[in-house]
């Protein structure tokens, strides 16, 4: 068997450690994010209850179900576009709601094929609504982020300010929330339907462990055999 080089074998455990250590690394991230999702799916099935005053911790309220009682704004839609629902392309219709209390938030009341579809315009009577708070912004890579049209009502990402500005809802609108529709026992159908409010969130940290971890003894292997044969003999 031929002896290894002092500088293999260094090489080797560096690479075997880096090797490990990412798999352990992704082990700890499933755990994380095994408890985001156990979080987010028992925030989701919360009962719905008012929405607090104080709203300077928006994270602490996302994809928590509230119910909204106040009414909407008429004739101040906004529209989400390049939005499809079970495979058909369409919008998703933003309308500002004003509380009892005087605050106006931004909820979206969910998916049509086109402006055509949701008929005459929304009357401003009192309602409830039961909504979850969801974050709003660009999640994206910056470069990436489209812009958004608000001359034409055209909007391609959430930029609350700018969206309750041109819903002339003015400062008072809680902008650091918007909110999705769920789905109620006795909700007509028609347009708009609502739209899923929890994000869509895979765990696959056990499967990059695992390919991790198989490197790692790959790396074992070649190592072994690449050293287990015997001394050259000599040439002819």
């Amino acid at each position: 068997m031929r002896r290894p080089k002092l500088s293999h074998a260094i090489m080797t455990l560096c690479l075997l450690a880096v090797l490990v250590g990412l798999g352990l690394w992704q082990l700890e991230r499933r755990e994380w994010k095994t408890a985001l999702l156990a979080d987010l799916a028992a925030r989701q099935s919360a009962a719905p209850v008012p929405l607090p005053l104080d709203v300077a911790r928006p994270k602490s309220l996302f994809y928590r179900p509230f119910r909204l009682v106040g009414r909407y704004l008429p004739d101040r839609n906004l529209f989400l576009v390049a939005r499809t629902y079970q495979g058909q392309p369409g919008l998703n219709v933003v309308s500002p709601f004003q509380l009892d209390d005087g605050r106006v938030v931004l909820v979206n009341r969910g998916w049509a094929p086109d402006e055509a579809a949701l008929g005459g315009a929304l009357p401003g009577e009192p309602t409830s609504v039961v909504a979850a708070a969801a974050p709003g912004g660009w999640g994206g890579m910056e470069w990436l982020r489209p812009d958004n049209n608000p001359a034409e009502n055209r909007w391609l990402w959430l930029d609350l300010p700018a969206m309750a500005k041109a819903a002339k809802v003015g400062p008072q609108a809680v902008t650091a929330l918007y909110f999705v529709r769920v789905p109620t026992v006795g909700q007509p159908e028609g347009y708009p339907r609502p739209v899923p409010v929890v994000p869509d969130l895979p765990n696959n940290h056990l499967q990059y462990a695992l390919t991790w971890f198989a490197l790692a003894l790959a790396l074992l292997a070649i190592f072994a055999l690449f050293h287990r044969r015997g001394p050259a003999g000599p040439r002819a």
